[in-house]
């Protein structure tokens, strides 16, 4: 992501400008995206669903961006409090087996 091209989408979009704001969602949208491919080994729609979330939460919060600060570090904080809830969510215990398999264990 290139900071300052970021930085004033934000800055334009917080404005009011829809067109920039757009545009700014777009990238980080793409750059997520890649962010949360490597880092999930559950697939695609995995990563996407993470993505939206974190695109909500960008728009839910916008007005909570400080335009003095980079806007980088924001965005993957972001990205990483949605990627540790989701890995607590998904937390698996063990390998659960339906009693009805239970004979091709043996």
């Amino acid at each position: 992501m290139n900071e300052a091209a970021l930085h004033a989408l934000i800055r334009e979009g917080i404005a009011g400008d829809e067109r920039a704001y757009a545009k700014f969602l777009e990238l980080i949208a793409a750059n997520l995206r890649q962010y949360f491919r490597r880092r999930l080994f559950e697939g695609p729609d995995q990563a996407e669903d993470l993505v939206q979330e974190v695109l909500i939460a960008v728009h839910t919060k916008r007005q909570t961006f400080d335009p003095a600060q980079p806007v980088s570090p924001w965005i993957y904080a972001i990205a990483r409090f949605k990627l540790v809830d989701h890995l607590r969510r998904t937390k698996r215990r063990g390998v659960q087996v339906p009693i009805e398999d239970a004979s091709d264990l043996f």
